[in-house]
């Protein structure tokens, strides 16, 4: 068995018996079509059991009012957390 560049030894599991995979999504200003389809893209993943996902939605002072809107649906959303910035400061720092 194959686990990225590690190989075990036949017969041998994996010692972690959970795994996570964290989602990153910017947002600035975004048209709530496209965070919809993000939202739901993610969340439609068809993985086993033992991977939990995690959508972390960065949003970096949007000031359109459908934006924040959607970002506050957002924050109900289990396996979400969705940080808020004061101000826009460009991508790299969100």
């Amino acid at each position: 068995m194959h686990i990225g560049d590690f190989k075990l030894a036949e017969g041998k599991e994996p010692a972690v018996d959970e795994f996570e995979v964290a989602f990153l999504i910017p947002v600035y200003n975004s048209k709530v079509q496209h965070m919809k389809e993000t939202f739901e893209s993610i969340q439609n993943q068809k993985l086993s059991k033992n991977i939990k996902v995690t959508q972390f939605w960065v949003d970096d002072g949007s000031t359109e009012e459908e934006t924040l809107e959607y970002i506050g649906l957002l924050k109900s959303q289990e396996r979400v957390t969705v940080l808020q910035l004061a101000d826009n400061g460009g991508v790299a720092r969100s």
